[in-house]
């Protein structure tokens, strides 16, 4: 089966018409085929992106110098007898969750609840801990140097019940259980080396569930959602509970349609929801990525200055120069940096990216995860960014 791809795409190749994944060259256009227009509505502009790359429906949002938002959300939820989308449409933001996990650990430092060296012997020690991951400490997890299982392939998240037998009852004890049972084996990876894991940013949230006796889902939603009104973000596929939502696209028909998955089909287990399903509008999308250069440049009010800025921090730097923050990935392109992340399993295709020094975001959302959504992806935030 085919890798679920959490990708990290590097903004910097996007600036510079290029792009890549991990281990893996991307086939796409070498120049941007739709262009943006200033003088035409942002609207005008999503439409047109969402014909050329015939996405079944596309969300766009800005953010400019003054801090003003601007969205455009069209196309249908879903291309077989779908209904169309609008301003609170959910759209499910895959690897992008991860920039909400790790400002959750950042506010639990803040409380004095953790630190970012507080190891996971420290958190578990009823643990039975392989020797070389009791040291693995909170950074460790979210930078993927922790040398723990990546669990990206559709066989480690569908087939999980497989590998770890008995995972059943509240998510809490499901995530407690998927950690203790990592936790005992020796890692694949070596500690200090670059590997992207899934897997950590779920223990972390078991980290955190432990402290606070409360799940992700709850701490989620208390600590981030309903500080920064975010009333639309929930975790999981809001599709399943919302026929009216946006649901996800696997493949094409020959037409080059998008052919709608059924509702029960590639839906991961609940405990993965901290690195990478929580779903919202493309309104309060923006408006989290509105937050985010605030928190940036110092001026949240959820973090002082001095943990806020760890964040953004270039904890390590890959062989391609982009670098790692805390749930971020971090680019120099002549002398200003700009921070983003993006995600996709397949199914649908998301991205948000800032740019502090000029004061300016953009988030992107698709309900198809094909390689034309990520050619999609990379003209806007390129005509959007640039």
């Amino acid at each position: 089966m085919p890798k679920i791809i959490f990708i990290i795409l590097f903004f910097v190749l996007l600036l510079l018409s290029a792009c890549s994944h991990k281990d893996q060259s991307l086939r796409l256009a070498k120049d941007f085929a739709v262009k943006y227009n200033p003088e035409q509505s942002l609207d005008t502009f999503a439409c047109r992106i969402k014909e050329y790359y015939q996405l079944p429906a596309i969300g766009i949002g800005t953010i400019d110098k003054n801090g003003n938002r601007t969205i455009a959300v069209t196309g249908k939820n879903k291309t077989a007898n779908g209904s169309p989308v609008n301003a609170l449409s959910k759209f499910q933001i895959a690897s992008c969750t991860k920039t909400f996990t790790a400002l959750l650990v950042a506010l639990m430092v803040s409380e004095g609840k953790i630190t970012w060296e507080t190891t996971l012997y420290e958190i578990f020690p009823e643990f039975e801990i392989h020797p070389l991951n009791q040291k693995i400490n909170v950074l460790d997890l979210l930078t993927h140097t922790s040398g723990l299982a990546q669990f990206w392939t559709d066989e480690e998240v569908f087939g999980i019940d497989s590998i770890i037998p008995g995972l059943s009852g509240p998510v809490e004890m499901q995530r407690n259980k998927f950690a203790s049972y990592n936790l005992k084996l020796p890692p694949p990876f070596k500690n200090g080396d670059y590997h992207y894991s899934n897997g950590g940013y779920v223990i972390l949230a078991a980290m955190l569930e432990k402290i606070t006796g409360q799940s992700y889902e709850n701490l989620v939603k208390e600590w981030i959602f309903k500080p920064l009104q975010l009333h639309t973000a929930e975790p999981g596929y809001s599709f399943l509970n919302d026929p009216h939502q946006p649901h996800r696209h696997f493949d094409r028909d020959n037409n080059g349609v998008g052919i709608p998955l059924q509702k029960s089909e590639k839906v991961p287990p609940e405990l993965f929801n901290p690195c990478g399903f929580i779903s919202l509008s493309i309104e309060d999308f923006t408006k989290y990525t509105a937050h985010c250069i605030r928190l940036n440049t110092g001026q949240s009010f959820l973090l002082p200055k001095h943990i806020s800025s760890k964040l953004f921090e270039r904890h390590l730097s890959l062989p391609d120069g982009t670098g790692v923050g805390l749930g971020w990935q971090i680019i120099e392109v002549k002398g200003i940096k700009t921070y983003g992340h993006t995600g996709s399993d397949q199914t649908m295709r998301a991205a948000l990216a800032i740019n502090p020094k000029k004061e300016k975001g953009v988030v992107f959302a698709s309900n198809i995860g094909d390689l034309r959504s990520e050619q999609a992806l990379v003209n806007v935030i390129h005509e959007l960014v640039n």
